[in-house]
């Protein structure tokens, strides 16, 4: 199966984070694990981060719960999923620069999924180009809305390889 089509049978962040994980290894040959996902509500400009050095990931749940209103399609909340964790797992991989990252993104994006894929044009333009209603989100107070995901990452290694 293509990635395209794992992508949109995808129905948790763990199995899409996996596809995140197999494009970036196939791309540049580097992979991470012991990685948690946590969903809180962060200001709308911001879908997710990554603090350097942690092993957290942190996804905006305002937007996250938005998407479900907003786009009905299940495979493009999948991308824009796809696009946030492929973003911020680059991040924790120890790549900085957010110049840098987009590239990275673009590359791996137009790879797997073609220039016309969701995915693609997200990483070329950003989801508030493509959804501007995202950018209208009024988050809680993360402390009131943190989640930590079960079963994110599968794998048990605690280093960069």
């Amino acid at each position: 199966m293509i990635m395209k089509d794992k992508l949109k049978e995808s129905t948790e962040y763990g199995e899409i984070f996996e596809l995140v994980r197999e494009a970036v290894r196939e791309a540049i040959g580097k992979q991470r694990s012991g990685l948690m996902l946590v969903l809180g509500d962060l200001p709308p400009q911001i879908g997710a981060l990554h603090s350097m050095g942690s092993n957290a990931i942190v996804m905006n749940k305002a937007i996250m719960d938005a998407l479900e209103v907003v786009i009905k399609a299940k495979e493009d909340r999948n991308s824009v999923i796809f696009d946030f964790l492929l973003h911020e797992y680059l991040h924790s991989l120890g790549y900085v620069s957010e110049d840098e990252v987009r590239s990275i993104s673009r590359d791996i994006c137009e790879k797997n999924f073609g220039k016309e894929h969701l995915t693609t044009k997200m990483a070329f333009n950003g989801p508030w180009t493509l959804y501007p209603q995202l950018a209208w989100i009024r988050p809680r107070s993360f402390d009131e809305s943190a989640t930590i995901v079960k079963n994110f990452d599968r794998t048990s290694t605690s280093y960069i390889s």
